[in-house]
């Protein structure tokens, strides 16, 4: 006998129905919402009250920054940028950050900010002044990178005020600086480091460190790499001078051109050596040599 065919009841598909019905509503008004926040972004974005007249703002400046000169020079590395741009315009801010980047005064670009109604303004860490290189009678600031620092954009260091500052000198070379790169390969990132380091750890408020000669850094001659210039004034008025012989620098690992050095007595070392004899003799007076290349022993010749 033969089964007798079931219909399905209409109540199962108005089941299935309703909820694809409620879904394409809401897709229907999401779609509306969507369309209708971006045009309303739109022409918010395009009004003239947010239409970015201040090029850019700057915070606040390191003491060693000299704020409108840089101010001056960093708006015109970014040709005209973003102004004339809505400040609600997210491509704004990313263009002015890429910008900023490529200034060799930069080292780095924080968030780039919205400040209400129509200006951006960013944090920006700026390339600091590490020692002073003498050159054909004139002096240049330079970074720990051995980077030029103008003295129309930088000034010196307030730390730099209450220390004789020693000038770092390279005795065969004569080239000028460039905008944009490390000069004098590291000799002068070398110089700049011990600087620093002679700075920090009080020594130069101890010791007139007159000239930090970096001539034969990185060129495996029998002088030694670093020689400091220690002037004094003998007990007839004659003016002389000690040689200090610092040899290598643990300050090298890193700098691209020179190659850390293999046993070489560390820099604290060194400077422990070098405050020992000062004990015995204030300001190195009575001293032409002193040499400080080999570990636990300082060398001294006193002056005739």
């Amino acid at each position: 006998m033969a089964r007798k065919k079931t219909r399905k009841t209409p109540h199962a598909a108005r089941r299935l129905w309703k909820p694809a019905a409620w879904l394409l509503a809401i897709a229907v008004l999401a779609a509306g919402g969507w369309f209708g926040s971006q045009a309303a972004w739109s022409m918010l974005a395009r009004r003239p009250e947010f239409r970015i007249d201040a090029m850019l703002e700057l915070d606040d400046c390191p003491q060693w920054v000299r704020a409108g000169p840089m101010s001056w020079q960093l708006r015109q590395a970014l040709d005209g940028e973003p102004s004339g741009r809505s400040l609600l315009d997210p491509g704004a801010a990313h263009t002015v950050a890429a910008l900023l980047q490529r200034s060799p005064w930069v080292l780095e670009v924080g968030a780039v900010r919205r400040r209400l109604p129509n200006s951006l303004c960013t944090a920006l860490t700026y390339r600091m002044p590490a020692g002073v290189v003498w050159m054909a009678g004139k002096r240049y600031m330079v970074d720990r990178d051995g980077h030029w620092l103008p003295d129309d954009l930088f000034r010196e260091r307030a730390e730099w005020r209450s220390v004789h500052l020693p000038v770092i000198q390279d005795r065969r070379s004569t080239e000028l600086p460039a905008w944009n790169d490390a000069w004098n390969g590291p000799r002068y990132a070398v110089g700049a480091r011990m600087t620093e380091f002679f700075l920090h750890s009080g020594l130069l408020a101890r010791l007139n460190i007159s000239v930090i000669d970096v001539t034969e850094v990185g060129r495996n001659t029998a002088e030694p790499d670093i020689i400091l210039t220690v002037p004094w004034v003998k007990d007839d008025g004659t003016q002389t001078e000690a040689h200090v012989w610092w040899g290598k620098s643990t300050c090298y690992e890193g700098l691209k051109g020179l190659e850390a050095p293999l046993l070489v007595t560390p820099d604290e070392e060194k400077l422990r050596m070098l405050l020992s004899e000062l004990e015995a003799n204030p300001g190195l007076k009575g001293v032409t040599q002193l040499n400080l290349q080999f570990p636990g022993q300082a060398f001294l010749r006193p002056a005739e």
